[in-house]
């Protein structure tokens, strides 16, 4: 599984900043966010400094609740209480 995630950059197939300043990333599952979290940072990373950002999830088959959180870490300033 571990070889299979890696085969597939852990769900991750598109990161780039389109015309307009927009950021898109395009991942198609939640994969477990001990062994996906790095790859979430370099996409997360790469479109911090865009004006928008488009989350593309229409292929997205979930998966682990933990890397839900995390991706969801980049997107608000301060923990909800």
């Amino acid at each position: 599984m571990q070889q299979q995630m890696k085969h597939n950059n852990r769900a991750f197939r598109k990161v780039e900043v389109l015309p307009g300043n927009i950021g898109y990333v395009k991942f198609d599952g939640f994969m477990p966010a001990d062994v996906c979290a790095p790859n979430g940072v370099a996409a997360m990373g790469f479109v911090a400094h865009t004006g928008a950002l488009i989350l593309h999830l229409r292929d997205n088959g979930g998966g682990d609740p933990a890397m839900v959180t995390f991706i969801a870490t980049f997107l608000f300033d301060k923990r909800y209480q």
